[in-house]
C-alpha cells in the first residue's frame, strides 16, 4: 500500500513555507525556477499529490465543468465523448446530471452544480416546466451567472441574458413539411410527444410545420396533429390510438419529431398492413442514428451539428482562460443558431 505524504511534509522536508511550496506547485511567477524544481523533485519523492478540495480553495477555481441534460439522448455518447475529450484537453473535469426534463429538477441541479464550486455549466435545457411558471424559468440560471460561473445552453433559449448554441428547430420542422408540399402531398399530419413543453425544441417543430403549410397555401387540419407515444421516453405507441389515427384521416404524409419514433411508427403502420411509402410518406427530426437499420430507410432532418457543442465548449474556455489571466470579460450572450440538414431517405 502507498503512503501519501502532504504539503506539510514537502515543506518541513525542504524547509520552506506550504504556501511556497503551492505556489510552487502552482508554477506561480513569484517562485524561482531552482526553488519550483527542488519542490517537484521533493513532491515526486514523497509520493505527495495535491488534494484538489485544497487547491480550489487557494485558486478559486475547481477545474470542474457542469453538464445538464434532460435524458440520455440518441446520440448521448457521442456528445459525451466530444465533451469530455475537450475537457481533458484542458485539464477540466466533467460533472454530469440528467433533470428528467423538468424543470423544478433542473433547478435542483443547478443548486447542487453551485455547491460543488463549478466552474462552469453547460446546459440542454429541461422542456417541461411542471408547476415552474413561464416569466421565472431562467431565474436560477440568472443565479449562475451572478455567481460568475460562465453559463452556456447547447438548445434554444428564450432569454438573450444566456449564450446559446442551438440548432434551428423550427427551420427543422420546415424542412420535412415542405419537402412533403414539393411532392404535391396536402394532407401532411403531425405526431409529436407532448406539448405541456414552454419554448421547446417540439414546439418550435411545430411552428416550422404550420409556416411550411401557410407557405404551400395547405390549411391547417387540428385534426392531423395529435400525440400517440404513452409515456415521454416513447418506449410504447398506443398502437391503436396510431392505427385510428391514420384510417380516420387518411394523411399522405406525416411529419414526427423524433426520427427514432418515426421508424416505431412506421413498424406499427406496416403490421396493420399500411406500408410506407406507397400509402403514408414518413419523416422525423433529430438525428437518424438508426436510419441504416429501418426499411425503408428514414427522411429526417439532421439537428446534431457537432460543431456546436464545440463552439459552445470553445466559448466556455474562452472565457475561463481570459478571468484565469485576470483579464477584464463582459459577457455579450449571443444566440448562435446552426442549420439543420435535410437527409432524404425511402420513407418519404
Amino acid at each position: 500500500m502507498n503512503n501519501y505524504s502532504t504539503i506539510n511534509d514537502v515543506a518541513k522536508a525542504l524547509g520552506i513555507s506550504t504556501t511556497t511550496v503551492w505556489r510552487a506547485i502552482n508554477n506561480k511567477k513569484d517562485v524561482s525556477e531552482k526553488t519550483k524544481e527542488k519542490v517537484l523533485q521533493k513532491v515526486k519523492e514523497l509520493n505527495y499529490h495535491p488534494s484538489i478540495a485544497a487547491t480550489s480553495l487557494h485558486s478559486n477555481k475547481t477545474n470542474l465543468i457542469g453538464f445538464i441534460s434532460p435524458f440520455a439522448y440518441q446520440n448521448f455518447d457521442e456528445v459525451l465523448v466530444r465533451i469530455n475529450n475537450k475537457l481533458f484537453e484542458k485539464g477540466y473535469n466533467l460533472v454530469l446530471a440528467l433533470s428528467g426534463n423538468y424543470v423544478e429538477k433542473e433547478v435542483e441541479l443547478v443548486n447542487q452544480m453551485i455547491q460543488r464550486r463549478v466552474d462552469a455549466l453547460l446546459l440542454f435545457r429541461a422542456g417541461w416546466l411542471g408547476d415552474i411558471k413561464p416569466g421565472n424559468e431562467y431565474d436560477h440560471l440568472y443565479r449562475l451567472k451572478e455567481m460568475g460561473i460562465v453559463t452556456v445552453a447547447a438548445t434554444t433559449m428564450g432569454t438573450d441574458k444566456i449564450a446559446s448554441f442551438a440548432c434551428d428547430e423550427k427551420l427543422a420542422g420546415y424542412m420535412l413539411t415542405d419537402h412533403f408540399a414539393k411532392k404535391g402531398k396536402k394532407r401532411i399530419g403531425f405526431l409529436h410527444w407532448d406539448f405541456r413543453e414552454y419554448l421547446s425544441d417540439e414546439a418550435f417543430r411545430f411552428e416550422g410545420y404550420k409556416d411550411a403549410l401557410r407557405n404551400h397555401g395547405i390549411p391547417f387540419d387540428e385534426k392531423l396533429v395529435t400525440n400517440v407515444a404513452l409515456d415521454y421516453d416513447l418506449d410504447q405507441v398506443d398502437e391503436v390510438k396510431l392505427y385510428n389515427y391514420y384510417m380516420e384521416n387518411k394523411p399522405e404524409a406525416i411529419v414526427c419529431v423524433g426520427s427514432v419514433q418515426s421508424i416505431k411508427y412506421m413498424n406499427v403502420l406496416r403490421n396493420y398492413g399500411i406500408k410506407c411509402p406507397e400509402d403514408v410518406g414518413v419523416a422525423g427530426v433529430d438525428y437518424g442514428v438508426a436510419n441504416n437499420l429501418c426499411y425503408p430507410t428514414l427522411t429526417y432532418t439532421d439537428t446534431r451539428v457537432p460543431d456546436r457543442i464545440e463552439c459552445a465548449i470553445n466559448y466556455i474556455f474562452d472565457l475561463l482562460e481570459k478571468r484565469e489571466k485576470g483579464k477584464s470579460v463582459i459577457e455579450k450572450p449571443k444566440r448562435h443558431i446552426f442549420k439543420p440538414k435535410l437527409v432524404i431517405g425511402e420513407s418519404s
